[in-house]
């Protein structure tokens, strides 16, 4: 009475048996498992490897697992643990040695985000070596490029991202906006839209270097709005993501960025022409900014006459919106002109 039917009991317990059956069979299948090498995988003998791979990255898999008991769950991916080193090393063992960890502690856990840390680390030590690797033949720049983001782009990989602390999601960001400009448009455009933490890193860096400089201007040239300060907020601008910002979905932040730049370097050339000469940097740094960010193929270096235009615009604008809340008061109109 009240208690679990005996035929839905019986079900659970035949699937319980099943899940522990399954396991077992997994794990004769890791025992036996040859160590994975380059040759053996040429020779078409790595397949259990593959298959294995993606049996423990499946829905079904998962759902093994949570029918039985915890330590058996341990025991099994404690299996899994000790034949890492039979699966290949740089796309298998640290997918692998990531899932584990999340499956036994949690996504929150100290355990699973320094191996995703490592896994990132990994990725982006593989990005940052010499063409070649100094090994016969290791692939050349350009291909080692599109294996870290073929590998970035895959869904065991994209299954961790949202995981990730935020300090390594910006490293991973960070790392790979180095060397994306080594790729073609197609592949890049490929590689944003795969991985949205990519594009969500390109936004926050470019409002951080907008909120700066907006900062700065706001305050010069009075402390702390220094030559030095704008100085290291021009270099922040040679953040490897920054040249991607024409990806931002949202104009006003684009336009919002080259204002902001503009009227700096604007002020360098005019009101703010003497901190050039207490800080030499700016004159180098307003230049390269200039050519890469308003430079227009046929024309030239185009900022004056862009930011001549936005500021008109800009004024126009606030005309407007003041007439339409001044109008036919003039008891608004005398506060105005008193404020101004």
């Amino acid at each position: 009475r009240g208690g679990v039917p005996r035929g839905r009991q019986a079900g659970t317990m035949t699937d319980k048996h099943f899940a522990t059956s399954w396991l077992g069979s997994l794990t004769t299948k890791l025992a036996a498992l040859p160590e994975w090498s380059w040759h053996a995988d040429a020779r078409g003998s790595c397949t259990t490897h593959r298959n294995l791979f993606r049996e423990f990255f499946s829905a079904p898999f998962q759902k093994t697992l949570a029918l039985v008991d915890e330590a058996k769950k341990t025991e099994f991916l404690a299996v899994i643990e000790r034949n890492l080193y039979k699966f290949d090393a740089n796309t298998q063992q640290f997918p692998l040695m990531c899932l584990c960890a999340l499956l036994q502690h949690g996504k929150s856990s100290r355990r699973t985000q320094e191996k995703l840390a490592s896994w990132v680390g990994f990725l982006l030590e593989r990005l940052r070596r010499p063409p070649g690797g100094g090994a016969a033949g290791a692939p050349p720049g350009g291909q080692q490029v599109l294996e870290v983001v073929e590998e970035c782009l895959t869904a065991h990989f994209q299954k961790f991202v949202p995981v990730m602390e935020d300090d390594t999601r910006h490293r991973l960001a960070d790392g790979l906006g180095e060397r994306l400009g080594e790729l073609g448009e197609d592949q890049q455009r490929r590689v944003m839209e795969g991985m949205p933490a990519l594009p969500a890193r390109v936004e926050e860096v470019v409002v951080g270097c907008t909120a700066e400089l907006n900062a700065w201007l706001s305050s010069a040239p009075r402390f702390p709005a220094t030559p030095l300060a704008l100085a290291d907020a021009l270099a922040k601008m040679e953040h490897p993501l920054v040249r991607f910002f024409t990806g931002i979905k949202e104009p006003s932040r684009k336009e919002a960025f080259l204002v902001a730049v503009a009227l700096a370097l604007q002020g360098l050339r005019t009101r703010f022409r003497w901190m050039c000469t207490a800080e030499p940097e700016l004159e180098s740094l307003g230049g390269e900014l200039q050519r890469r960010l308003f430079t227009v193929e046929g024309q030239g270096v185009v900022m004056e006459m862009w930011l001549s235009s936005r500021l008109k615009k800009y004024n126009l604008e606030v005309a407007s919106k003041t007439l339409s809340i001044v109008q036919g008061d003039l008891t608004k109109v005398e506060r105005l002109k008193t404020k101004l």
